[in-house]
C-alpha cells in the first residue's frame, strides 16, 4: 500500500541501489553504522523498530523542563512515556524494518541506527503538553551534538515548523559538527520566502527542506514551498 515505493519516477529504486552499495542485503546496524537522530514529540518502543536499530538498545530520550529551577534535562525515557504525538510516525517512515509483515517499510530499510529525542514540554501545572518549546528543542540539539563525540551521527530529522528563528544558531552548531538537518517545509500552503517557517526557512547550508508530494507527484495544496525548500517527497 506504500505507493511511493513502487513509483519509479521519484527515483526510489535508484536510491535503493545506492543504499545497497553501503548496506549489503545481509547487513545489520552495528556500532559503526551512520546514525540518524530525530527530534519530535512522543516516542515509544515498537516491534517494527528492532532494538538493534536504536543507538542505545531500544532507548529513546526525553527533554524534561524542571519548572522549579528552570533547567532542561535530557534523560533516558525508561518508562516509554508517550503522550500520543507523531514522533513514532516520523521514526517509522525513517527506520522501520522491511519485509517483516509488521507496520510499514522505512526509507532506511531497517539498516540505519536512530537516536530519538522527545522534546515535548510540561506546563506550569506539570501537565504534559503535545507541543515543543524553543528551549527544549535547543537542549535536544545540544544533546545530539554531545552524542556526536561518541558515535557517527550524520543527520537530524526535524518534522516540525515554528515562526521563530531562534533555532538558527543551534542549527549552525550542527553544521559545525558536519550534521545535516532534514526539515519539514511545513503544512500551511505558504511560500517560505514570504512567510518564514523555521527550521526550513533558516539560513545554514546544512538544511535540506522537504515539501510534500501527493500521489499525482505534485505538491499537495497544504505543502509549503519556495525559498530554500530543496526537495519534495511522498
Amino acid at each position: 500500500q506504500q505507493w511511493a515505493l513502487q513509483e519509479k519516477s521519484i527515483g526510489w529504486l535508484a536510491g535503493k541501489q545506492i543504499f545497497d552499495e553501503f548496506f549489503p542485503p545481509e547487513s545489520i546496524p552495528d556500532h559503526d553504522s551512520p546514525v540518524a537522530a530525530i527530534i519530535d514529540i512522543s516516542f515509544k518502543y515498537h516491534q517494527d523498530l528492532p532494538r538493534r536499530t536504536y543507538l542505545y538498545n531500544g532507548t529513546n530520550y526525553i527533554v524534561r523542563h524542571q519548572r522549579s529551577n528552570g533547567l532542561y534535562l535530557v534523560e533516558p525515557n525508561l518508562n516509554d512515556e508517550n503522550i500520543g504525538g507523531h514522533g513514532n510516525d516520523s521514526l517509522g517512515v525513517m527506520a522501520a524494518a522491511t519485509d517483516n509483515h509488521i507496520g510499514i517499510a522505512g526509507s532506511g530499510f531497517g539498516k540505519i541506527k536512530v537516536l530519538a529525542v522527545d522534546a515535548h514540554y510540561v506546563d506550569e501545572k506539570d501537565q504534559d503538553i503535545n507541543g515543543m518549546e524553543t528551549e527544549s528543542l535547543i537542549k535536544a540539539i545540544d544533546f545530539i551534538i554531545e552524542q556526536k563525540k561518541k558515535t557517527n551521527i550524520v543527520a537530524v530529522n526535524m518534522s516540525f515548523v515554528s515562526p521563530s528563528n531562534e533555532l538558527t544558531e543551534a542549527i549552525d552548531r550542527l553544521k559545525a559538527h558536519n550534521i545535516i538537518v532534514v526539515a519539514a517545509a511545513g503544512n500551511y500552503g505558504k511560500n517560505v520566502s514570504q512567510t518564514a517557517y523555521f527550521p526550513a526557512a533558516a539560513e545554514p547550508e546544512n538544511i535540506v527542506s522537504v515539501a510534500e508530494l501527493g500521489r499525482d507527484l505534485k505538491l499537495t495544496p497544504s505543502s509549503n514551498f519556495g525559498g530554500n525548500v530543496s526537495i519534495a517527497s511522498p
